[in-house]
């Protein structure tokens, strides 16, 4: 079998047939080793563009030519930007209920009152997702960072007739300031129940900073139902996803 030797220069100049421009194939400034280059037996047309690695070009490319498998396992992937991670697991990651047990009736009349006491978890036919938050005199604390749904939801009876009682989810972000993001009211006639709702999304960007916490305002002839067998004075949070 022959051989052609360049040495030197290291190069192969292939001219078009007026000899005016030329492509170069050209051999690297040094190599640790010697290298083969094997063309099948069938026309090979070249494409535009940059093979960094023709060893990985055929077959399975190894796991240690993507960032050296760095993070690399049966359970990560490799993505757009270059790196191996781990999968998001799916479904919802964080789900919590907390309710009121027993009855509460506001101190005064057109007072703004934050339940602090007779909260529980919701223990009957129930099981949280996830962590959970936790509650201290009212104030309620996330498990991590992400996008939260909050809902809050009542049950009252009244003695005398009102005009309207109202409900309220309070949110800090800096763990201080509360202001209100989600409010709802309601009334009804004397000796005559009612509910009401409201919810709002959180992005919970700091577990230390972001807490929320449920207020009132009614009157003395309203009753906040609790109880610590069913759901009368509720509230739900679920994580919907990243922050």
């Amino acid at each position: 079998m022959s051989e052609l030797r360049l040495k030197s220069t290291g190069t192969i100049k292939l001219f078009e047939n007026d000899n005016t421009s030329n492509v170069t194939i050209a051999s690297p400034a040094s190599l640790g080793a010697d290298r083969t280059i094997t063309l099948p037996d069938a026309d090979v047309t070249l494409v535009s563009g940059t093979m960094n690695d023709a060893t990985a070009l055929s077959g399975n490319i190894p796991v240690s030519n993507l960032n050296s498998g760095t993070s690399a396992g049966a359970t990560t992937f490799w993505r757009g930007d270059a790196t191996w991670v781990t999968p998001d697991a799916g479904g919802i990651t964080e789900a919590d209920q907390w309710r009121l047990t027993t009855d509460y009736t506001n101190a005064g009349n057109g007072t703004n009152e934050v339940l602090t006491a007779n909260l529980e978890r919701n223990d009957t036919d129930f099981e949280k997702i996830g962590t959970g938050l936790t509650e201290s005199s009212g104030i309620f604390s996330f498990p991590s960072t992400g996008v939260y749904m909050i809902q809050a939801q009542t049950y009252i009876t009244l003695s005398s007739a009102t005009s309207s009682a109202h409900f309220s989810i309070l949110v800090t972000i800096d763990d201080g300031s509360y202001n209100t993001r989600a409010y709802t009211q309601v009334g009804a006639d004397a000796n005559r129940g009612d509910a009401c709702m409201c919810q709002c999304y959180v992005d919970v960007t700091d577990v230390s900073n972001v807490k929320f916490k449920i207020q009132t305002n009614g009157g003395t002839y309203i009753t906040w139902n609790g109880n610590s067998s069913q759901n009368e004075t509720t509230i739900t949070v679920i994580r919907l996803g990243d922050t």
